[in-house]
């Protein structure tokens, strides 16, 4: 409980029970955050926004009632949430990385379980062999015994199977098959009588046979169709020679026609319905489609499947009064292999219903989705994925692909992010304007309007839907990234009006200094494009200095020449080394005053820059007329501050002082020029 004043004693009660409301509910956010209960990851997800709108609302309340105190306290209320939200990424994380190991466990223990399945049936499937085979072999010897042979009785044919070979065993071999040879000889009798009984039997069967053989030939014989087939073949037998002369005429004519037929006929193939060439033989081009899908299938890695029967058709041709060019096998070989339209197998990735191309595999399908998020992610430093969505109906499913329209991950990724013509239904939802449903989709309301004539701007219809068309990539990734950054503060600046500078000149009184801020953001945005940017934090790290100014409030004096001259430096910045004398077997035109390099040359009287330049032995130099027939000169500077058609007055700061030129050592020369003839300076400066 924070204290407060006597006069906010009322406000105490009430935002005591306000606090208390928000630290149940914050409690309810870190229970939910560490439970580890058997609800769906949506539900978690739908139970978390709900009490999250809770704190909004509670939230809203406390800021009509908002005091210093309570703004301290929700800024700690605001960082304790953002840590409980990143604690619940991390668990959300852990969460999804156990429920696929459970998958990867139930795969490989089904895997398993198919497995010796499989072995199983092998095994029953080899018992059921054993035993069918004892079985037969059952057979055969009960066969066997009743006589084996092939009886044929008047057309009837009666097969039994034959006794098999006899085998010489081990106990012939050792003197144990003779005990059975003399049983079997003391049965002799009996064998002989079973002979004898069978053969009496097959005599029987044949006599019934042929009894019942003639009696159906004497009623085939007396029936109308029995007739016409006697009286045809009685024909038959007498112009049997005419007959088989005809006969072997036609035969003959047709094959020499089929034979006729066969050498001026050729086959056009086509795969898909494309046409490739001609072929003599079918078998060629069918035999052929099978080394080539195997082929492809190693070469591209990919399962082509070539089916003959669907993919491959032929068309009859006729050669007569045409030239066709038939492909020999090699040819054929090269075209099957370089059709552009083969079909593979691949894992085609499906948006909205609409297939826009096909990767190798699932997990390569799954790597292009995640780096669409990733190409649209800002890349910032300290920029973190808090929500990544793709708006679109996403389905990755098997299909019969064209291998031209198979894609590596990055291909795909730039299939799928090009610019596309697209429609896109949308659902008003409450609370939605035209104007924030356009900046939703990085578009203007005018162009909303204009494909949907039957809306109302001002009062838009809520669960109505609406059309959106716009060019734009298939998939629409709505991205949430929360970013920690440090961020200059730039300094303000101050300016400050002082009489003692004349107007025009200014001097910094104190130097500005750029501070530093930390912020945390939450960007949102579409496709890349940032639609809405919401601060959470800013921390205050370097508070910036102000720059502050003086500027010139005195008046200006006159920038034409008195005739009174001033020193054209501090009298205390300098020391005069040499005179207006001869020196060095001539005349030096002026004064030498030395003074270190960078002292503040002035103006000795008001007027005009005529020169500012490098010159000579002057090095850099100044002169300046002061329209009175009077000119002075400033030489050997390091650097200029005026320039030719300058007006200055008298002190103004013309140059900063320098070893240029002609010179022994850093100092300024000063001469003055009356009717273009240089006097001595001492004649028209005070004393010092």
């Amino acid at each position: 409980m924070l204290c407060r004043d006597n006069k906010g004693k009322n406000q105490i009660a009430e935002s005591s029970s306000s606090e208390i409301n928000k630290d149940k509910a914050k409690e309810q956010i870190y229970n939910f955050l560490n439970s580890d209960g058997d609800a769906s990851y949506q539900e978690r997800v739908a139970l978390l926004k709900k009490q999250v709108e809770a704190l909004k609302a509670q939230k809203a309340e406390l800021e009509k009632k908002e005091t210093p105190d309570d703004k301290e306290l929700k800024e700690q209320q605001k960082r304790e949430f953002i840590a409980a939200a990143k604690e619940h990424k991390k668990k959300e994380r852990h969460y999804l990385i156990e429920q696929q190991r459970a998958i990867q466990r139930k795969i490989r223990e089904e895997s398993k379980a198919e497995e010796r399945r499989l072995r199983q049936q092998l095994i029953d499937l080899k018992k059921s062999e054993k035993s069918e085979l004892r079985r037969q072999k059952s057979l055969a010897k009960k066969s066997a015994e009743m006589g084996g042979g092939i009886v044929n009785v008047y057309g009837t044919t009666i097969t039994t199977e034959i006794r098999p070979v006899a085998k010489v065993s081990l106990r012939d071999l050792l003197g144990f098959g003779a005990k059975k040879a003399r049983k079997e000889a003391v049965t002799e009798k009996e064998k002989k009588a079973a002979k004898a009984l069978r053969d009496h039997r097959k005599e029987q069967a044949r006599q019934i046979a042929a009894q019942i053989s003639e009696l159906q030939w004497e009623r085939r014989k007396n029936s109308l169709i029995g007739r016409r087939i006697i009286s045809f073949l009685e024909f038959c037998d007498k112009h049997k020679k005419n007959l088989l002369i005809l006969f072997s005429a036609l035969l003959t004519i047709a094959i020499v026609t089929a034979g006729i037929f066969n050498y001026y006929t050729i086959f056009e193939y086509s795969y898909s319905g494309q046409p490739l060439g001609y072929v003599k033989d079918k078998d060629d081009v069918l035999r052929i489609t099978q080394l080539v899908q195997a082929a492809l299938s190693e070469d591209t890695e990919e399962e082509v499947v070539m089916d003959a029967r669907k993919d491959i058709s032929f068309k009859r041709k006729l050669t007569l009064g045409h030239e066709y060019t038939k492909d020999s096998n090699e040819m054929i070989l090269k075209r099957l292999t370089y059709v552009g339209d083969i079909k593979v197998q691949a894992y085609g990735i499906f948006v909205d219903g609409k297939k826009i191309g096909a990767v190798q595999s699932k997990e390569i399908a799954a790597d292009v989705l995640e780096g669409i998020k990733e190409r649209y992610a800002s890349k910032k430093k300290g920029s973190v994925i808090e929500e990544a969505v793709i708006v679109e109906k996403v389905k990755v499913e098997l299909s019969d692909t064209q291998l031209h329209d198979v894609y590596d991950k990055d291909e795909m990724i730039e299939e799928l992010c090009r610019d596309r013509e697209k429609e896109i239904i949308h659902t008003i939802a409450k609370g939605e304007t035209l104007e924030s449903i356009a900046k939703s989709y990085n578009i203007t309301p005018d162009i909303i309007t204009s494909n949907n004539e039957n809306i109302d701007p001002k009062n838009l219809e809520v669960g109505a839907a609406i059309a959106i068309k716009e060019v734009a990539p298939a998939l629409t990734v709505r991205m949430t990234e929360v970013r920690t950054y440090d961020k200059t503060i730039k300094f303000e600046v101050e300016k400050i009006k002082d009489n003692t500078l004349y107007k025009g000149y200014s001097e910094v009184k104190q130097k500005g200094k750029n501070g530093k801020s930390e912020l945390t953001d939450r960007t949102f945005s579409v496709n890349g494009q940032v639609v809405e940017t919401e601060n959470l934090e800013t921390i205050v790290k370097k508070e910036p200095v102000t720059k502050i100014i003086n500027v010139g409030n005195k008046k200006r004096p006159p920038t034409v020449g008195s005739g009174k001259y001033i020193w054209p430096a501090d009298k205390e910045s300098f020391v005069v080394t040499s005179e207006f004398k001869w020196r060095w077997g001539r005349q030096h035109q002026g004064i030498d005053m030395g003074c270190p390099i960078g002292t503040d040359v002035l103006a000795a009287d008001g007027g005009t820059v005529t020169f500012a330049g490098y010159m000579g032995g002057y090095g850099n130099l100044v002169i300046i007329d002061h329209q009175n027939g009077m000119e002075t000169y400033y030489g050997h500077n390091n650097s200029l501050c005026v320039k030719v058609g300058d007006k200055v007055y008298q002190g103004y700061h013309i140059a900063e002082s320098g070893n240029t030129g002609r010179s022994t050592g850093p100092h300024i020369h000063f001469g003055i020029m009356v009717d273009k003839t240089f006097v001595n300076p001492r004649d028209y400066l005070p004393s010092l």
